[in-house]
């Protein structure tokens, strides 16, 4: 908004700039400052606000790319994010049930890294990172889907209403789109004394499709008589992407803190604690 008022104004001076220059500028009598006339004090003020202005604006350009830089730093941080937390769950599982001196186990060891964009250089020893499009590299991957609650308006209250809680939770397909959904998506709720609470379950139907960067909105409703401080939501399960030609898997949980209304990927110990409750709970019915 300053931007385009900035751009009116010298927009204005400019043309009145040009309407005074066609008016009695100097005086020819007089010499120095004092051969100006008032209009030719004007048309110096007015092109002194000009330059002003110029310099006001380049200010805040420079300031909106630092915050756009920023934010686009700070969302391929929590994509990153995400994909370590599922490469070190699906390695360590890995690890359990594989031997990995096998030629076997190598191989999809390999394609689990190409998924996540790394591969493997065997005769260095070390992990290295795919650029797509990058000519430095042999492998160029098509992009995969990133299932996640997406990053800025992941989980937000919606509304509070005949006393209950009305909360949206954005489900997005980052990078690519996805459908094919095998998804089991508990929610529980922890009060004040961390009793937790397996409370209900989201769904999202099989066949839906979500387009590259964009999202659906499941939707959660807890009545004031269920107190808690946060609610676990676990997305779990498989999809593909919309060619059906590679499935993915996803084991994440996602916290919500009722206080300071901010939500977040949760790993860890409370991982493991939320995880093994849920399991507990689905045993016992």
């Amino acid at each position: 908004m300053e931007s385009i008022i900035i751009i009116i104004l010298i927009t204005a001076f400019l043309a009145l700039s040009s309407i005074i220059t066609t008016s009695n500028v100097f005086k020819s009598e007089e010499k120095g400052f004092k051969k100006f006339t008032k209009t030719g004090y004007f048309i110096i003020v007015v092109n002194i606000c000009i330059i002003i202005l110029t310099v006001f604006q380049y200010s805040i350009n420079k300031k909106e790319l630092i915050k756009s830089e920023k934010n686009a730093v700070k969302k391929q941080n929590y994509k990153d994010s995400i994909l370590r937390l599922r490469y070190d769950s699906a390695l360590f599982v890995m690890k359990k049930k594989y031997d990995t001196t096998n030629i076997k186990t190598i191989s999809v060891v390999t394609e689990l890294l190409a998924i996540y964009g790394f591969k493997l250089d065997s005769s260095n020893q070390k992990l290295q990172k795919i650029i797509k499009g990058s000519s430095k590299t042999l492998v160029v991957l098509p992009n995969d889907p990133v299932l996640q609650i997406c990053g800025k308006d992941g989980i937000v209250l919606n509304r509070y209403k005949n006393n209950k809680y009305y909360f949206d939770v954005n489900l997005c397909s980052k990078d690519a789109s996805c459908t094919n959904f095998g998804l089991f998506c508990p929610v529980v709720l922890e009060d004040s004394t961390n009793k937790l609470l397996l409370f209900t379950e989201l769904k999202i139907p099989s066949d839906y499709k979500i387009a590259s960067d964009d999202h659906v909105k499941l939707y959660l409703t807890i009545p004031n008589n269920y107190k808690f401080n946060f609610i676990y939501i676990l997305i779990s399960g498989n999809y593909k992407n919309t060619d059906y030609s590679k499935s993915y898997s996803v084991n994440d949980l996602y916290y919500y803190n009722s206080k300071g209304h901010t939500y977040g990927l949760m790993g860890g110990d409370t991982k493991k604690r939320i995880i093994s409750f849920i399991k507990k709970e689905i045993n016992k019915q």
